[in-house]
Formats: C-alpha cells, structure tokens, sequence
C-alpha cells in the first residue's frame, strides 16, 4: 500500500455505525464527513471510531480462536478415550495452530493500541 499524498484522489471511507459510503460535508478539505444515513464525523472521531471497530474485531476473532481450542481440546480428549490417536493428534494440531492465531491476534492488538499513540492533533 502506498502512503497517502495530497495529489492522490481521496480514498473511499466507510461510516463504522453503518458501514455505508463517507463523503466529505465540504469537498476538498474533508474535516467532516457524512454518511446516507445521516451520521456525521470529524476527522479525529473517525479515526477513533475505526481504530475501536478494528479492536472490536481482533477481540470477537481471540474470542473464537479460544473457543475454538476448548472444544478442539475435548474433542480430542474424547477421541483418545476412544483410542482413535489419529483424530485426536488432528485436533490437538488444530488447537495448537488456533493458539497460535490467538497470539499473533494479540500481536496485532498491540500494534492497534500503538496507533493510539499516535499523533491525532486537533483536527476540527
């Protein structure tokens, strides 16, 4: 992805209450934007809103990875039980590699609330 430049065309934004088209109030200095259905945001409060609806989302991710390992993990235990070794060494591996997803979710969480950090100023 190329970094944004003042030459390139706006790029297209999404409202994170409804999801429909962003347009500027003001073409050719966007400060605020609009959406059909009436929402309205400032730049600083867009990128907050955007940055809270990507957390939101890593966290319903970590949340059925992890679900997904507890019930891999019982499964698993059930196949033993059952001596079939081979469906339950497939699910141990399946819950091992959603353990990994899960960290590397975690990863990506830290790098958001980085972006927190962030400089966002005072922008109208």
């Amino acid at each position: 992805m190329q970094p944004l430049t003042a030459a390139q065309p706006e790029q297209e934004l999404s409202c994170p209450t409804c999801g429909a088209l962003l347009e500027p109030v003001t073409p050719g200095t966007p400060t605020k934007f609009t959406c059909e259905a009436g929402h309205t945001w400032r730049m600083n409060a867009l990128l907050k809103a955007q940055l809270d609806q990507t957390e939101r989302g890593i966290w319903q991710a970590m949340n059925a990875l992890e679900d997904h390992v507890a019930l891999a993990t019982v499964l698993a235990d059930r196949e033993a039980a059952r001596h079939h070794a081979p469906g339950a060494v497939a699910l141990l591996a399946q819950a091992r590699a959603a353990r990994q997803q899960v960290a590397d979710l975690h990863r990506l969480l830290a790098a958001v609330n980085e972006l927190r950090q962030g400089p966002i100023g005072d922008w109208p």
